[in-house]
Parts: structure tokens; sequence; C-alpha cells
């Protein structure tokens, strides 16, 4: 992985730099000078968007754009939900550098991993 960091609950230990975020980190990836860190997901106060990209000194780079917007669901359309809430439960690295992020709702999206732009969508296997 990148440089020395660790992991306390809701902090992003990177190099004596302190990250704080406002949820319990679930999981964390380190890809091309971006940590890529995705937040706890339970309960009713589970963030919505929650995948982040810090780089190596501590600075928020992105937060994954928020799907409904990027793919224009209306909020009358069938399966907006599927869009609006997009709480992420797990991502994966690609061998193309991007990220398969994954909801609940059984969505994945492909997310720049510089940008934290999403580029694709497509259901879940």
């Amino acid at each position: 992985m990148g440089d020395d960091y660790k992991v306390i609950e809701n902090k992003l230990l990177i190099n004596g730099i302190t990250v704080s975020f406002s949820h319990k980190i679930m999981q964390i990836e380190y890809l091309d000078g971006i940590y890529i860190v995705m937040l706890g997901y339970f309960g009713d106060n589970a963030e919505i968007d929650n995948i982040y990209g810090v780089d190596k000194c501590g600075k928020l780079v992105w937060k994954i754009e928020n799907a409904a917007k990027v793919f224009n669901k209306d909020k009358n359309s069938q399966g907006y939900m599927y869009y609006a809430k997009s709480t992420y439960c797990g991502f994966n690295i690609n061998k193309d550098g991007t990220i398969s992020a994954f909801t609940y709702m059984s969505m994945c999206f492909i997310v720049d991993c510089k940008t934290g732009k999403l580029l694709d969508e497509r259901q879940a296997q």
C-alpha cells in the first residue's frame, strides 16, 4: 500500500496527518497516489455516496458523484431509489485502474479513481 497509514474508527492517519470522517472507515485501498476510503453504511444515519479519495498529504481530493444526478434519474422515474440512495457496501479495483463500487440496491458503478466521477452503471452480479 502507499505510505505509512493507520485507521482508527473514523480517522485515517497518513504520515502523521489525521483525516477525520463522519462515519467509521470500513474499507481502504491505495491506487496511484490516492487512498480510496469507504465509510460505514449501517443504520438510519448511513451516509449517501460514502466513498472518498484522499491524497498522500491527507487532502480530500474527491467524493464519489451522486448516481441519480450523473445518470439523470428523475424522482418520478422507475428505479430512482436505486440511484438516489447510493450507499456503497464495497468496492474493487479493476485491472484498468477504475473502481467497481457496489450498492445495497444491487447496482455497480464504475468510478474514475483520480476524480470520483461515475463512468458507467450496471446491475451487480
